[in-house]
């Protein structure tokens, strides 16, 4: 079987207005230095968003005119800035792409991967980065067709061997529907144990209990208790949006109960009993001659 492939001129178009001037690296922040050559090795930490926030980023969605993928992706987004403080960020996501077969008429799709934008102005709210993130999203999927592989050759010609090409994460989202189906087979889009070509993928399924979530890392340089970590920032931060998804991406909450508590409580607990002592008496302990000091006043 031969895969037919019309890459419309206007597709290149696109891409190359669509992207111009964005970053082909995202900067995370490493536990380790970033290796000359990928490894591939990877790991998963899996964690679950409640079904109580799920309705609430439902009806979100249903009132800024979006779908759940685009609310969860701009939340993923707005997570991706507060770490890098980069105001311009690229991330994969697939799509069913390109026809496969003789046949123009052919049903059968091969996976393509789109790349998705979001370029952060001052004071940019959560609801803004939702409509940019619709724009972007409704135009990336109109524009599918051309391989991801010509749309690096176009963006990124010398690859560099420490990272993927053009996007460093991934973002993977399967609705209520899908999720039922992909349970039931082996589709390539869940998490596969020990490899990955990104630093992260962030897999999300909707079930009717809630969203099960995966994170697929670079092991080279994530350790599991940061990838941990960052999970609950991301249920942190959607809780945040499903309050007030009018709040400025600089104000939604991300920090844990546990992370603030830490932070308030534990880490100011500075108090300590010192000794009823002079001056004068302390510099003595320490064998430096004391200034000629009177305490009697003390």
């Amino acid at each position: 079987m031969t895969i037919q492939v019309e890459v419309l001129p206007e597709q290149i178009s696109y891409w190359k207005e669509e992207l111009a001037g964005a970053p082909t690296k995202l900067e995370l922040p490493t536990d380790r230095p970033r290796p000359a050559v990928q490894s591939f090795r990877a790991s998963t930490e899996i964690f679950e968003l409640p079904l109580d926030l799920l309705n609430l980023l439902k009806d979100i969605s249903q009132q800024e005119q979006t779908t759940l993928f685009m609310t969860l992706g701009a939340g993923f987004m707005a997570l991706l800035h507060r770490y890098t403080g980069q105001e311009d960020i690229l991330i994969g996501t697939p799509t069913p792409g390109r026809k496969l077969g003789e046949s123009r008429n052919s049903t059968h799709r091969i996976e393509n991967t789109v790349v998705l934008r979001s370029q952060f102005a001052e004071h940019l709210n959560f609801r803004a980065l939702l409509w940019q993130m619709r724009e972007r999203t409704l135009g990336a999927f109109a524009h599918s067709d051309l391989p991801f592989e010509q749309l690096v050759a176009e963006m990124a010609p010398e690859h560099d061997p420490s990272h993927a090409p053009v996007v460093q994460v991934m973002f993977v989202f399967k609705g209520a529907e899908e999720a039922s189906q992909a349970s039931n087979s082996n589709g390539n889009q869940s998490p596969r144990a020990g490899i990955s070509g990104h630093d992260l993928t962030l897999f999300l399924f909707e079930t009717e209990n809630g969203i099960k979530g995966a994170v697929e890392y670079s092991t080279d340089i994530f350790e599991a208790e940061t990838i941990q970590r960052w999970c609950g920032h991301y249920q942190t931060l959607l809780t945040s949006v499903a309050l007030n998804p009018a709040q400025s991406i600089a104000e939604l909450q991300m920090l844990t109960e546990r992370e603030q508590t830490k932070i308030l409580y534990e880490w100011n607990a500075t108090q300590t009993e010192f000794p009823q002592v002079c001056v004068h008496e302390l510099f003595r302990a320490t064998g430096v001659p004391a200034p000629g000091l009177d305490c009697s006043y003390l």
